[in-house]
């Protein structure tokens, strides 16, 4: 028998605690929708309370980790990959969590070159931000312009979720020490489409962009589904090119160099503007793949962007 209790957080929220006779379950203390406490279950209530459920405490997920954390992967200052970070359960009630989500908007901006194959750049996202927050890219025509939703209930059980997990994960990047993470954006590629190599705002976002991966069904080797390329690329014509296969269920980190924020950029870019020493990135899901490629990144917006003088 699970035991339900609740108790405010002072923000008009509630946390819920789900325990056993046992000892607490993995997904005790994630924000609660007020539906699922009074039985108002729906696909998005009940998809999210199987994640929840599903969910592995730090504990049982450093234990079952396999490799270690891979740091400054080929050799990219700030690249951080940690290949072993969702199992196939938790997979599966992710595929639903995306389900349940609606009002998918087309990110679209031609075609990218990827060794000899081109491929459309386009992406369906949802964004969820601070109300003063605008997402970035460019809607596809004949769709709604990009915008940010507000951060509810499930998507904030969704960020501390991932947030706990990724800060131990990357704990020695010393991922969003400080920081709050206040902004979180799901993605779909579908096969034969691409993310093009471009660089976050450098501006806009704090220290440390963190992305999960998987398939949207299962492989014949894999029940995450299949793998996926990360292209990393540095400098003008002819650039520096590195590619990365992950596999599903991988999650990895930019920062430093491999992020390019102003700061951290020798020659001082602003916005989207290329230099020569940081790394812009780009993600493609190769033709041959089985189904889309379903992402969750998370992002510590910086809430005085743009108000200062000297932006």
């Amino acid at each position: 028998m699970t035991a339900c209790s609740t108790r405010p957080n002072g923000l008009g929220q509630r946390r819920v605690s789900r325990g056993r006779a046992a000892g607490r379950s993995a997904a005790a203390d994630v924000w609660c929708d007020h539906s699922i406490l009074h039985g108002a279950w729906g696909p998005m209530q009940c998809s999210m309370a199987a994640l929840v459920h599903a969910w592995r405490p730090t504990a049982a997920w450093k234990a079952a980790r396999r490799p270690a954390l891979e740091a400054h992967v080929g050799g990219i200052d700030g690249l951080f990959v940690c290949r072993e970070f969702l199992n196939a359960e938790e997979v599966r009630c992710l595929r639903n969590v995306f389900a349940a989500h609606q009002g998918w908007t087309m990110y679209q901006w031609g075609s990218v070159l990827a060794g000899k194959h081109k491929l459309a750049a386009s992406l369906q996202r949802i964004d969820f931000g601070l109300p003063d927050m605008s997402a970035e890219g460019v809607a596809a025509a004949g769709t709604a312009t990009l915008s940010t939703r507000p951060i509810g209930e499930h998507q904030q059980q969704v960020i501390s979720l991932f947030e706990a997990r990724l800060c131990v994960a990357f704990a020695a990047a010393k991922l969003w020490s400080g920081q709050n993470v206040n902004m979180v954006q799901l993605s779909q590629i579908a096969p034969g489409q691409s993310l093009g190599y471009h660089v976050d705002r450098r501006d806009k976002w704090l220290e440390g962009i963190a992305s999960v991966a998987w398939s949207q069904l299962a492989c014949p080797s894999d029940p995450r589904g299949d793998q996926w390329i990360l292209g990393m690329q540095q400098g003008y014509p002819p650039q520096t090119t590195r590619s990365f296969d992950l596999p599903a269920g991988c999650a990895y980190l930019l920062s430093r160099s491999a992020q390019g924020r102003t700061n951290r950029c020798e020659q001082g870019r602003v916005a989207h503007e290329v230099c020569s020493c940081c790394w812009t990135h780009g993600i493609w899901n190769p033709g041959d793949n089985l189904s889309n490629r379903q992402s969750v990144t998370l992002r510590c917006y910086d809430s005085h962007w743009g108000r200062r003088k000297d932006d």
